[in-house]
């Protein structure tokens, strides 16, 4: 720390009142993050979430890395009686009333659900972990003055805790611990299935006048939809109906982004801007309405360096996306239970997000086969970014296995090389080269997003996970409409444009 190599710091088996003041130190005086909290943590082994510290770690963005879900093995289902505990266990004696009294009403829940005992236990650890207070705020009212006590410490009090698997009577409720297993275990069900079609493509829907989004909105179409739903200019804050918005004597192209602080919002900003420069776009409006304040809209405009052809719209609350039926993400039915963050860890794994790994594998392994209008816009964007100072700003000249350059200097910059860096490489002179979108990816997500990350996203967290999509009109007629599949699966710019009125 004090010699300026650490990025981040962790610990173990900290308090909270420990943790806050190792937090406010290397925050103050090292400019260093807290990363993470290691602690045991079991049905056993309850006192990270009793004394909210699991809370505390919440509200300062320390990361809990639970350990030992079967509690050192006392839940393993060994002991089986009071004589097999006493022997394995020895001096654990404190623990073993408590041990068989999970183990027991577990064993008999196991083969109901076709589970071993591990699994369960690990299940519950991880919705203690990851889930948000409510999901585990059940129990017995805690005392006024402990309330008060804990507010003048600065600890995080948690008021209705004893036991997240405890009735009022601070009994354990077996119906709760069968409806906490049950999400557990169906999350873990969503989580495989997706790792087994982890190479399939998107899926694929029809995105004409038959398009199933399209249909499902009736009668009233898009413009009936988005009617009383309000959006706001970023270039001067004023606000507008959504159908207004819509309504063009011409072509228009309205792409309802993530929020400003998504992937997909920056890739298809970035290839609207080259897509407009290009002139691919003809006389037709091209708008985008992102998921934010006008303050994001501002900063993600910046960043992109967007032209003023390109219209940028803010929508605080979603209400566009939510009008007009586009994917709310990972595993919506427990959006109550589950917290955000971790629901797009999910779809990064797929769940929620068909095609999302496979389309993060494309950038690394490139695609020949695309067409240049297709691709043009890697090469503006690697040299905007750059130019902008978000890493990496320049890459080597040579690969492992090729010789030393003899002319200039080993690194190239990317500010002004773009993607001749891949040219007569062997890596192809066409289409999409191996780690041509990959290396755009990076500067977006660490000198973009992350970077400006308490700026970009949206004051409600549960927006993280809206997904948008594509409309293209042709005099107020829907030509085009494109639903969001997922992370990374967004509409197609170069199709999408390519369905505005030829003029």
């Amino acid at each position: 720390v004090k010699a300026g190599a650490a990025k981040a710091v962790g610990v173990c088996n900290f308090s909270l009142a420990e943790l806050r003041v190792v937090h406010d130190r290397l925050r103050s005086v090292h400019g260093l993050p807290l990363s993470t909290c290691q602690v045991e943590l079991s049905l056993l082994r309850q006192l990270p979430v009793s004394s909210g510290l699991v809370n505390g770690c919440r509200e300062l963005g320390v990361t809990v890395l639970a350990f030992s879900p079967l509690a050192m093995g006392r839940l393993s289902g060994r002991y089986v009686a009071m004589k097999d505990a006493m022997e394995g266990l020895m001096d654990e004696e404190v623990h073993l009333s408590s041990c068989l009294k999970y183990t027991s009403l577990i064993r008999a829940m196991a083969p109901r659900r076709c589970k071993c005992i591990f699994g369960l236990c690990f299940v519950a650890t991880l919705l203690w972990t990851f889930a948000p207070n409510s999901f585990v705020n059940s129990g017995p009212a805690s005392k006024p003055a402990l309330r008060q006590t804990s507010a003048v410490r600065g600890l995080v009090s948690r008021e209705s805790f004893q036991n997240p698997l405890a009735g009022p009577d601070g009994k354990i409720d077996q119906k709760k611990v069968e409806e906490a297993l049950a999400t557990g275990l169906d999350i873990a069900k969503n989580v495989i299935f997706a790792l087994f079609d982890i190479f399939k493509e998107p899926p694929r829907e029809s995105t004409g006048k038959d398009a199933p989004g399209l249909v499902a909105l009736g009668s009233d179409g898009v413009l009936g939809a988005l009617k009383g739903s309000e959006v706001l200019s970023v270039k001067d804050s004023s606000a507008k109906d959504a159908a207004a918005l819509c309504t063009s004597p011409g072509g228009l192209a309205v792409f309802f982004l993530t929020h400003f602080g998504d992937f997909n919002s920056w890739e298809v900003a970035q290839q609207l801007r080259t897509a407009i420069r290009e002139n691919r776009t003809g006389s037709a409006r091209v708008v985008m309405v992102g998921i934010g304040s006008v303050e994001s809209g501002k900063l993600f405009a910046e960043q992109l360096e967007l032209p003023p052809a390109l219209e940028v719209y803010a929508d605080p609350t979603g209400a566009c996306h939510q009008a007009l039926g586009f994917s709310t993400g990972a595993l919506p039915q427990y959006k109550e239970s589950l917290n955000p963050y971790f629901r797009v860890f999910l779809m990064l794994l797929g769940v929620g997000s068909p095609g999302t790994i496979r389309t993060v594998l494309g950038g690394y392994f490139g695609n020949a086969d695309l067409a240049k209008e297709e691709t043009s816009w890697v090469d503006e964007a690697l040299k905007q970014g750059a130019k902008q100072g978000r890493f990496p700003t320049s890459v080597p000249r040579r690969l492992p296995w090729e010789d030393k350059p003899t002319d200039g200097p080993e690194w190239a910059d990317l500010a002004t090389a773009g993607s001749e860096v891949w040219s007569n490489r062997g890596f192809g002179e066409t289409g999409l080269r191996p780690f041509e979108l990959a290396t755009v990816r990076l500067q977006n997500m660490v000198g973009g997003i992350i970077a400006n990350w308490g700026s970009l996203k949206p004051a409600d967290d549960e927006l993280l996970v809206q997904q948008g999509g594509a409309v293209v009109f042709d005099k107020g007629e829907v030509n085009y409409f494109y639903r969001d599949k997922g992370i990374l699966t967004y509409a197609p710019v170069a199709t999408a444009l390519k369905a505005l009125p030829k003029k």
